[in-house]
């Protein structure tokens, strides 16, 4: 087991979490897919990743990270990329309707019609 100390207010590095992640002695394999994986492996290799980053002191500022920089691999924060995906975008209502049914007619629409 290793000890955590804590970030000081006077640290200002935007990466200096990384010091205190649990990942940063661990293979980085285990949080990047290689080439060619199949389903059942990510699975396995992704839940390690995960029990990994559950009890690390940065797991939020480590997702925060991946959010903000648009990390397309690997895992980060206890996340998938689909899982950050998800996080990125708002779901798409079905009852979405193109703004140009509500649009107004120009003048010129309107008396073209007239």
């Amino acid at each position: 087991m290793f000890s955590v100390i804590p970030m000081q207010d006077k640290d200002t590095e935007p990466w200096q979490w990384r010091a205190f992640a649990r990942c940063r002695t661990e293979d980085a394999s285990i949080f990047f897919p290689p080439e060619g994986e199949r389903p059942t492996a990510r699975s396995t290799r992704e839940s390690a990743a995960k029990r990994i980053c559950r009890p690390c002191p940065v797991s939020v500022e480590c997702l925060n990270f991946a959010l903000t920089t648009g990390q397309q691999h690997g895992i980060w924060g206890m996340t998938t990329p689909i899982e950050r995906n998800k996080r990125r975008r708002p779901p798409q209502s079905r009852d979405t309707v193109s703004p140009k049914i509500f649009r107004q007619p120009s003048e010129r629409e309107r008396r073209s019609v007239i």
